[in-house]
């Protein structure tokens, strides 16, 4: 039947596919999309033409108003990232869309969203889905943050800490175990424990070291439940496009050797510094107004209390900003050492010298010489718990001096 405007309802029907996906209708839309799946699936090369037509479509594709055809659409995206060559192109536009409109959706949209994501990562655009995601952390609505949480641990459980980075979304993950929603809590634990397999407790826990108590005793009760050695070992299981040649020999491994399995596995988890990853605090700013006064105090009680203060400051905060000028305080903390007649005011100075030097690696080096000197002299005390301390702090200091032996020889 021909309507008021003259034209039939079902017109639509003798449209072409990428003008099909465009319409007003749903229904249409929705049929289009459904054609798209053959075509995407039955091109014979991964760069045909057909594949261009619909490279600026795919962003409306993941944000149809309507469910139903949006649920459709959704196939249609995967797999034309399944298939087509230039899929890389769209995947910032489709990613946002994807979290915002289908994480929180029914759950079968939601689980198609998290493949195409998973996708994404396949064809080598991992850098940019692990960007999506990590803004998807501070969305308003729990369950995209709890659904984009399940993707990292995805995505780490299958492609590994090499492809999958820990380092960018870390930080975001730890003030999320404290989230009022219970699923965003829980998922971020479950997250916590998959990176723990990949990096292992030396590196993990001291990145985690400011979690509650009660959260920290709930996070060492998984861990202590996992066989890192046997069935908890972590293992790279799904591969990127440029990896096939990994794939077939892990394949083949899996055949004649399991020990050759745990040695590829090796080289698959990623070397992480936990120290990179801690935030730089500018100690200087920290400090009582009054140290620099209380410090040449006569009272021992006066230099005691503001040293016990800066090495809590240097214990909370491990990594104290690098470009900062530390010459008047170490200048203080050596004098201290040096000439100090109260053994726990010369202790605290040293553990404070030993702190500043690991937190500033090789900005230290400025500084590094003349410390282990002053320490090195103040050695001929020997009493057994001075001389420990100050050992720590020349150890601690040493690297440095080798860092600027380095940089003075290439200068030379």
């Amino acid at each position: 039947m021909a309507t008021i405007g003259g034209s039939d309802d079902n017109e639509w029907q003798k449209l072409s596919t990428d003008q099909k996906v465009q319409h007003k209708a749903w229904k249409a839309r929705m049929t289009g999309y459904e054609e798209c799946v053959k075509l995407f699936r039955t091109q014979n090369s991964d760069q045909s033409p057909e594949f261009n037509k619909y490279v600026n479509l795919m962003k409306k594709f993941v944000i149809d108003s309507n469910e139903n055809a949006r649920e459709k659409a959704l196939d249609a995206v995967f797999a034309f990232v399944e298939e087509a060559n230039i899929a890389g192109k769209t995947v910032n536009d489709v990613a946002s869309g994807l979290i915002t409109k289908c994480l929180n959706a029914r759950s079968k949209m939601k689980e198609r969203a998290c493949e195409i994501l998973l996708m994404y990562i396949e064809i080598e655009k991992q850098i940019e889905i692990e960007d999506e995601l990590v803004k998807g952390l501070d969305n308003k609505q729990p369950k995209i943050v709890q659904a984009c949480l399940e993707i990292l641990r995805k995505g780490l459980s299958e492609f590994g800490s090499k492809i999958l980075p820990i380092k960018p979304f870390l930080k975001q993950i730890i003030p999320l175990l404290d989230d009022r929603d219970k699923t965003v809590r829980d998922e971020s634990k479950l997250l916590i424990v998959e990176i723990y397999k990949w990096i292992g407790k030396q590196t993990l826990m001291p990145m985690i070291q400011n979690v509650k108590p009660i959260q920290m005793q709930e996070l060492q009760t998984e861990f202590e439940k996992l066989d890192l050695n046997g069935i908890d070992k972590p293992r790279q299981t799904r591969f990127l496009r440029s990896q096939q040649d990994l794939k077939e020999k892990m394949e083949e491994t899996v055949v004649t050797s399991s020990v050759v399995i745990e040695d590829n596995n090796v080289e698959i988890q990623e070397d992480l510094d936990p120290f990179e990853m801690m935030e730089a605090v500018n100690i200087l700013e920290r400090l009582s107004k009054n140290f620099f006064e209380k410090i040449e105090s006569k009272q021992w009680k006066d230099r005691k209390e503001v040293l016990d203060d800066l090495l809590t400051l240097l214990t909370q905060n491990p990594k104290p900003t690098s470009d900062n000028d530390y010459s008047e305080l170490v200048k203080v903390l050596k004098k201290i050492v040096a000439k100090d007649s109260n053994i726990p005011v010369v202790l605290i100075a040293a553990k404070c010298l030993t702190a500043l030097a690991k937190g500033l690696r090789k900005t230290f080096k400025n500084y590094a010489i003349s410390v282990i000197e002053v320490c090195l002299d103040r050695c001929r005390e020997k009493k057994t718990n001075v001389i420990e301390v100050l050992r720590e702090a020349c150890e601690a200091a040493y690297p440095a001096v080798i860092k600027r032996n380095v940089v003075r020889n290439d200068h030379e």
